[in-house]
């Protein structure tokens, strides 16, 4: 039988292991809360990006945002980094999948530009990313299309700009070193307005076309791309375009009217005091 004195002090010990337990994961816990405030996304729709701001790509040449706009397509921004642990892979993976099932060219109908979060990036390890993500693609004109950006190590403070621009939050965990963000694409128009986020690691294929096309202010997309973006509108609580019902009335109305018209005038064509009459 167990003194009493030993039980106590078992459950002293007990409940110290204890409280030091609750407090580790309390105090991870305000860790983690910190970590996370400013990490979120507060959309710019309708505001012009940056394009003065100057990066260096995979190839190791200077670039301005500038030289990716203005060729009457739209583009679609990312902001991710080579050596993100999961969510990166993940939201790029699914984007490549989307591009997979487009009709839409690259190149020609939109570009993709990746900026990375990590201004330490090296030129090798984004290159290994990107040809990794064009291997999964299989588009040969990705290649030409997806631009991998870096900070200049003179303007390591253009990236946070850029980011700021479009309402992206992220923030480096300094024990770590990894960065806390959401996943998004952006998606600007031609000469550089914002247009659309496309939230989540899965993005349908129509739903990413219809967000293209809407970018490209009438310059993309097919003629039936077109009547169908003008159908359908961009549901935020979805994340997804869904049928807009005033629009289709509206053409339903038309029709119906039109319809009703070409009735009447059918009608008065064949009926006797429609007829002209002419002398013998």
């Amino acid at each position: 039988m167990h003194h009493p004195r030993t039980i106590l002090t078992n459950i002293a010990r007990i409940a110290l292991a204890a409280t030091v337990i609750v407090g580790a994961s309390v105090a991870q816990l305000n860790i983690e809360g910190e970590m996370s405030k400013g990490v979120e996304i507060v959309e710019k729709l309708g505001e012009k990006l940056p394009l003065d701001l100057q990066f260096i790509d995979d190839r190791g040449e200077p670039k301005t945002l500038a030289s990716f706009f203005g060729k009457g397509h739209p583009v679609i921004v990312t902001m991710n980094y080579a050596d993100c642990p999961m969510l990166c892979k993940l939201q790029l993976t699914g984007f490549i999948d989307a591009l997979k099932g487009l009709s839409l060219e690259p190149g020609k109908d939109f570009e993709i530009v990746t900026v990375s979060l990590d201004t330490e990036e090296t030129r090798m390890r984004a290159q290994d990313v990107k040809r990794a993500h064009l291997a999964k693609w299989g588009n040969p004109e990705g290649e030409s299309a997806w631009h991998w950006l870096r900070a200049l190590p003179s303007q390591t403070d253009n990236v946070k700009k850029l980011a700021d621009a479009m309402g992206f939050g992220y923030k480096r965990d300094p024990r770590s070193g990894d960065y806390s963000h959401l996943a998004c694409l952006m998606l600007a128009s031609p000469d550089g307005v914002l247009t659309r986020y496309l939230y989540g690691i899965q993005f349908p294929e129509s739903t990413l076309r219809l967000a293209i096309v809407e970018a490209g202010r009438g310059e993309v997309g097919s003629t039936a791309d077109k009547v169908l973006l003008w159908c359908f509108a961009y549901d935020s609580t979805t994340g997804r375009y869904t049928p807009a019902l005033w629009r289709i009335m509206r053409i339903g109305g038309l029709l119906t009217v039109a319809f009703l018209a070409f009735l009447f005038f059918g009608f008065r064509k064949r009926s006797p005091a429609g007829r002209d009459v002419r002398p013998a």
